[in-house]
């Protein structure tokens, strides 16, 4: 097998694309998988392949821009291991395989195609695609990713290695700030490497990690030191811990004492729990703007469906109980 490194974690742009390609090789991976759209990169295709060259990086794929977008910029020369859609393109997909491009299907929960037998489904009706399976996606989704490893046997494109944490639960708002380094949540990494292997499994397996917590640098190291340990890397050498490239939070100018109490809540107001989440946006929203009843609904256009998810209620007592009710419900404002 050989291992690649994902590079969603220096954000949506990388600041330095030289310094993170000299990480990705110092920590002994032999591919790099780019999670930003190819014009942040701001360089073009040839220019790429040769940094990718320098260090003696595969370049296996990009996730992020449009199919076309990711098309055009490599153009008829540049032929990644695969690039990654999480639906078929009707428009694109049938022009990319022509092309000669490997399209990678990512099941991705809270997305249309988000477990392993929707993906199933989707590739009988498109034979040419292949499988990029997510460890830690399958999971949070209900799938187990060592079973779809041998299911998908003969048609894996890559496997990203993702590990979770539930601490901060499932909720679509939340379940992200859950990834972390790989060995450090609950993932059973070890079967499903197991499973690759008895599966006679030869191809890219690609570390991914979404949250940069601490340096980058520094979680793309000890995620190599996972995969030393399982004798498929070297063991990466020791860096010095950094805050460099670190994602904080910024606001820009002054901000007056209700208004930073009011980001704090709409920032940080969801900590105790998902349930909790909106009420605390409504109720930022109540001290910030003098209101007599706030609401927070969502609302999604592809299932046709809205709903109520917070309130900060003002009943008034001239109101009748079952106006109290609705006042409550948010049904009448």
């Amino acid at each position: 097998m050989h291992v690649g490194f994902e590079t969603t974690i220096w954000g949506n742009r990388l600041d330095d694309l030289r310094a993170a390609l000299d990480v990705v090789a110092a920590a002994g991976y032999e591919g790099v998988e780019f999670g930003q759209r190819p014009d942040a990169l701001r360089i073009d295709s040839k220019e790429l392949q040769s940094l990718l060259r320098e260090r003696k990086l595969r370049l296996l794929s990009f996730s992020a821009g449009t199919l076309r977008e990711r098309m055009d910029f490599c153009g008829d020369e540049c032929r990644p291991e695969y690039l990654y859609i999480e639906d078929w393109d009707a428009e694109f997909a049938p022009l990319a395989i022509k092309k000669g491009f490997t399209l990678a299907l990512h099941p991705l929960v809270f997305s249309r195609v988000r477990r392993l037998q929707e993906a199933f489904d989707l590739i009988e009706e498109h034979p040419e695609l292949r499988l990029l399976l997510d460890t830690a996606h399958l999971m949070i989704a209900g799938d187990d990713p060592t079973e779809a490893v041998r299911r998908a046997a003969g048609r894996i494109a890559a496997v990203h290695f993702k590990d979770w944490s539930p601490k901060f639960g499932r909720a679509c708002h939340r379940f992200a700030r859950g990834f972390t380094e790989l060995g450090e949540g609950i993932v059973d990494l070890r079967s499903v490497l197991q499973a690759l292997r008895e599966i006679g499994y030869t191809g890219w397996v690609v570390a991914e990690l979404d949250n940069a917590y601490k340096d980058p640098r520094l979680s793309a190291l000890n995620c190599a030191k996972w995969f030393a340990r399982e004798r498929l890397l070297p063991e990466p050498p020791a860096i010095e811990r950094s805050d460099a490239g670190r994602r904080t939070w910024a606001f820009p100018g002054e901000l007056k004492p209700d208004e930073a109490r009011f980001m704090e809540r709409l920032i940080f107001g969801g900590a105790s729990g998902s349930n909790t989440f909106y009420d605390s946006i409504a109720a930022a929203f109540y001290e910030l703007i003098p209101s007599h009843f706030v609401s927070v609904w969502t609302c999604s256009p592809a299932q046709d469906h809205m709903g109520l998810r917070g309130v900060r209620p003002f009943v008034s007592p001239d109101l009748g109980p079952t106006q109290k009710q609705l006042h409550r419900l948010g049904w009448m404002v």
